[in-house]
């Protein structure tokens, strides 16, 4: 996983990787990666995509009890 977010570095890895092994970038605001580049880019190379945001309702997050209450399902 590389938390950079750009392809080159990332597929930089595949040699040093094993056959079943997922190579993963991270697309976020703060690693400054343009998301129109980075998609078109990971999917051509087979790189998968990860992403985040906090968990906020308007301006604000909800309270640790909210989130502690809630089973998470997959």
């Amino acid at each position: 996983m590389n938390e950079a977010g750009d392809i080159k570095r990332t597929t930089a890895m595949r040699d040093l990787v094993g056959s079943e092994t997922r190579l993963i970038t991270c697309l976020a605001n703060w690693n400054k990666q343009d998301p129109a580049e980075i998609v078109p880019a990971a999917i051509k190379e087979k790189v998968g995509l990860y992403g985040f945001t906090k968990p906020v309702v308007g301006p604000m997050m909800k309270p640790v009890d909210y989130y502690l209450s809630h089973l998470l399902t997959a």
